[in-house]
């Protein structure tokens, strides 16, 4: 399937929630500790409009149907306290439901937009109890870094060391 990834419009914010909304249920039908009930509530259409000024937020296309969803900050004092500049921090990143190998490619382009920005390392935080998520970095290549705790939410650092080496040859 031929997706395109672009930077999110201001009509994408309710198809962002919706697929939010749609993952959320399937993460708690599949019993994974991943993202909490109140996840679209916290993370809910005004706060995606602050981040497409703040940040980079991405939707992926079919047609003119959304079908993905990922945003790119450029700091995350939240999780990583000792920013040195040098990342991306890759949150939200959800497809709908069907669109398999779609998250895979958005990981890809996430790594492309890395490099674009003058960044070295791709970031993210996962939840601790989600094993299957946690082995999946480990598998393509991040490395563990840290962890944490923030209102309930066990987490893990993962990170990516980014170069156009790596871009050349993937």
């Amino acid at each position: 399937m031929e997706y395109i990834i672009k930077r999110a419009e201001l009509e994408d914010l309710k198809d962002i929630n919706n697929i939010l909304n749609e993952r959320c249920n399937w993460i708690k039908e599949k019993g994974i500790n991943q993202w909490s009930e109140n996840y679209t509530k916290k993370y809910n259409e005004e706060y995606f409009k602050t981040q497409m000024q703040e940040n980079y937020l991405y939707v992926a296309k079919e047609s003119d149907d959304t079908v993905g969803v990922m945003l790119l900050k450029k700091e995350d004092p939240v999780y990583w306290k000792n920013d040195d500049g040098k990342g991306l921090y890759l949150h939200h990143l959800a497809t709908k439901i069907g669109h398999t190998g779609l998250g895979k490619q958005m990981a890809h382009f996430a790594k492309e937009e890395t490099l674009a920005h003058g960044k070295e390392w791709l970031r993210l935080d996962c939840s601790t109890d989600n094993q299957g998520l946690n082995d999946y970095y480990k598998k393509h290549g991040f490395s563990n870094v840290g962890n944490g705790h923030i209102e309930g939410y066990n987490f893990n650092l993962w990170q990516k060391h980014i170069t156009e080496e790596w871009y050349i040859s993937y």
